[in-house]
């Protein structure tokens, strides 16, 4: 398995920076659900656009499909984005 984790961290930084700016906001479910479909969109997209046999949406949707750097940097930042929501909860309950 070959991951850069420099770039697996600077997603994590940037979900968590979302995180930070987004809980100040009402419904924390579904801002926490909203960065993680973004950070999914975000590497499907780089799957559609890379992919030099354009196989499309329906191919790439596949999580499977990715390799292990694209799994990493959409489970990370999706972690990170979850940890700090039951981390708020706890914290303002």
């Amino acid at each position: 398995m070959n991951i850069n984790f420099k770039d697996v961290f600077v997603h994590m930084g940037a979900s968590l920076l979302m995180m930070a700016v987004l809980l100040a906001l009402p419904h924390q479910i579904g801002i926490t659900l909203t960065v993680v479909a973004f950070w999914y969109g975000w590497e499907l997209a780089q799957r559609i656009t890379k992919d030099p046999e354009s196989r499309g949406v329906l191919y790439w949707f596949n999580f499977l499909r990715w390799g292990d750097q694209s799994k990493a940097e959409f489970v990370a930042p999706a972690m990170v984005a979850i940890l700090v929501l039951i981390i708020y909860v706890i914290i303002t309950v």
